[in-house]
C-alpha cells in the first residue's frame, strides 16, 4: 500500500520528474505508483523497474511505446466510434514519458482505472488443514457482468479482442494477456458498470520484422534479441506456442481465451 503524508519526488539528472502519491500494485518486474508528472501536472501511473534485475523489460517497454505511439500519430484522424482499428489504438496504454535514475528505469503511462482481476475478485489467503488456500469474492463488477449474461461478456470479449487486433496490425504481440493487465474505468451509469478499456504492461511483448525495421535506429535491438523470450511471464496465461519458448511472434489467441475463461469462471 502506499504511505502518508506528501509526494515523493523521483529525480533523473538532478531534476523532479514527477511526484508519486500512493502505489497502485506490485508485478514480477516492478512497482507501480499513482502520481502526477511535474512537466505538465498530468495524472498519470508510473512504473519503477530495477536495472539490475529487469532492465530488458524496461527496454521492451519503451521500444513498443515507440511503435504505439508512430502507430496512435499515423491514425490520429481516425474515428474511435466508427473504426475498429482506431477504436482498439485508444484502448493501447502506451509509455507517456520515461526517464532514469541510478538504480531504476521509470516509465509514465496514462492513468487508466483498475485492473480487471481488481474489479471483479477480491484474493484473500488462508491457512487450512496446513494448506494455503484463497477465499475468492465476487466483487460488485463480477456480478453486473453475470446478471448481463453473454452480451455482458461479449461486449467485455470484444473490446479486449479489438485492442489486441490493433496490437497485432501494428506488428505487436502482447505475450502477457491476463485480467491484471486489463484496466476498466468503473461507471455506474453505464449498462455494465464500466465505460472505458485499457490493455497494459509491454514488458513481455515481441515485434514483428516489419515493427522492428520502423524503429529508429539507435532503439533497434542487435541480431534480433528483443524478440527471445526465454520464460512465461504468467504461465496461467500464457499461449502453448510461449510455453514452447518458440521464437519470434507469439499469437494470442490462447491468452485471450484464458482470461476470459477466467472472468467467467470466477478465477
Amino acid at each position: 500500500g502506499g504511505g502518508g503524508g506528501g509526494p515523493r519526488s523521483s529525480r533523473a539528472s538532478r531534476k523532479p520528474a514527477a511526484a508519486l502519491w500512493r502505489t497502485l500494485g506490485e508485478g514480477g518486474f516492478g512497482v507501480v505508483f499513482a502520481g502526477t508528472r511535474l512537466s505538465d501536472g498530468r495524472p498519470c501511473a508510473l512504473k519503477r523497474i530495477r536495472k539490475d534485475a529487469h532492465a530488458s523489460s524496461a527496454l521492451r517497454e519503451l521500444r513498443v511505446g515507440l511503435v504505439l505511439n508512430a502507430g496512435s500519430t499515423g491514425s490520429a484522424d481516425g474515428d474511435a466510434d466508427g473504426d475498429p482499428h482506431a477504436l482498439g489504438l485508444s484502448m493501447l496504454c502506451a509509455p507517456l514519458d520515461s526517464f532514469g535514475t541510478a538504480r531504476h528505469v521509470w516509465v509514465a503511462y496514462e492513468k487508466g482505472g483498475f485492473s480487471l482481476a481488481q474489479l471483479c475478485f477480491k484474493w484473500r489467503g488462508v491457512n487450512a488443514g496446513g494448506e494455503r488456500v484463497y477465499d475468492v469474492t465476487a466483487q460488485p463488477l463480477f456480478v453486473q457482468l453475470c446478471e448481463g449474461g453473454a452480451l455482458a461478456f461479449g461486449l467485455l470479449a470484444a473490446r479486449l479482442l479489438t485492442a489486441v487486433a490493433a496490437l497485432h496490425v501494428l506488428g505487436v504481440s502482447h505475450n502477457d494477456l491476463k485480467p491484471d493487465n486489463v484496466l476498466l474505468q468503473p461507471d455506474s451509469s453505464a449498462q455494465f458498470g464500466w465505460s472505458e478499456l485499457k490493455l497494459i504492461d509491454f514488458g513481455s511483448a515481441t515485434l514483428n520484422l516489419g515493427a522492428l525495421q520502423k524503429l529508429p535506429a539507435e532503439s533497434a535491438p542487435p541480431g534480433g534479441s528483443f524478440n527471445e523470450l526465454h520464460m512465461a511471464p504468467s504461465p496461467e496465461f500464457a499461449p502453448p506456442e510461449l510455453l514452447a519458448l518458440s521464437a519470434g511472434i507469439v499469437p494470442g489467441a490462447a491468452s485471450r481465451g484464458v482470461s476470459a475463461r477466467s472472468v467467467m469462471r470466477g478465477g
